[in-house]
């Protein structure tokens, strides 16, 4: 292979593991729901405050490690969080729990076909609970 060839090759696998990780900006939540299946009781079907919205909004800005590399993406989410920004895109904030506490957060965000992924520690999970339970 020749050193051209080589290079071109290492610089458009660079840029696609770039893109495996990207930090996310949700501006201006205009509007949000929350549904919860019947394990979790502590997320009840409600629509979000303005002030949850923006809460949501930072927590999920303020990670930056979301991965836009998914495997898998298992059944009955414990709650989503469907959200309308002001200009019209929808998002949805789905979470899976596993039993030793952790989580996972797949975000479809805007015209995404999939969705970007998070592992939630348990204290990352508590502090999400705590932006969208009932106030």
């Amino acid at each position: 292979m020749s050193t051209r060839v080589a290079s071109v090759f290492l610089m458009i696998s660079l840029m696609a593991l770039a893109g495996c990780f990207q930090r996310m900006n949700v501006h201006q939540i205009a509007t949000g729901q929350t549904s919860a299946s019947v394990k979790e009781q502590g997320v009840p079907d409600h629509v979000l405050t303005s002030t949850q919205l923006a809460a949501l909004s930072n927590w999920i800005t303020a990670r930056n490690d979301w991965s836009g590399m998914t495997v898998n993406i298992p059944d009955n989410p414990v709650f989503e969080v469907d959200m309308q920004g002001a200009d019209g895109q929808s998002s949805t904030l789905t979470v899976y729990a596993h039993s030793n506490g952790s989580a996972t957060a797949y975000l479809y965000h805007g015209q995404r076909l999939v969705p970007l992924m998070r592992k939630l520690s348990a204290s990352d999970l508590a502090s999400l609970k705590s932006l969208i339970t009932v106030p």
